[in-house]
């Protein structure tokens, strides 16, 4: 795999993961979004993950609104970060830019088919670590057993076999 290859498929998981994000959260809400370490040697790091971020921030991609250090329910979250943090060690509070966004996840869509072998007559549904939600090798969800990301799960596995379209979906399923 070249390194423009590379790149481009690093890229591209860490906007799974920020399209993950903003599907799970709450409307009106800002997003959270962690910066994980890698769970696998195929993953970006967490500098490359910095730096991609980084550069979605440049280009007019997502917007911060601040860095997430604290319990998401104290009061303390959006305060700077104590000295020596910053955001790799935890996460950010973001939103999409319109259609900016949309622009960059479009031209880095490529590289879901050059890393991933597709079945789409089939679709494997598991759970890995007791409670992610994975079909075939999509991370879906991470619920806490009850509200959105259940609610989804659910409607996924109502219609298995079929593919499944975030804009037909009922609208209980994307409340």
């Amino acid at each position: 795999m070249s390194e423009a290859d590379k790149k481009g498929r690093e890229t591209w998981l860490v906007l799974q993961q920020l399209v993950e994000d903003l599907i799970l959260a709450p409307k009106n809400e800002r997003v959270r979004h962690e910066i994980e370490k890698p769970k696998t040697t195929d993953d970006p790091s967490v500098p490359e993950q910095v730096a991609i971020i980084s550069h979605l921030i440049n280009i007019g991609a997502i917007k911060i609104f601040g860095f997430d250090f604290a319990n998401p329910a104290s009061i303390l979250r959006d305060l700077p970060p104590r000295a020596g943090e910053d955001f790799r060690s935890k996460g950010i509070l973001f939103e999409k830019v319109s259609p900016k966004f949309d622009e960059v996840y479009a031209r880095y869509s490529s590289y879901d088919s050059k890393s991933r072998q597709r079945d789409h007559d089939t679709y494997r549904v598991s759970l890995r670590k007791g409670h992610e939600i994975w079909v075939n090798d999509f991370l879906l969800s991470r619920p806490h057993a009850t509200g959105r990301p259940l609610t989804l799960f659910e409607y996924a596995y109502q219609n298995q076999g079929k593919q499944i379209v975030r804009k037909k979906m009922p609208q209980w399923v994307q409340d």
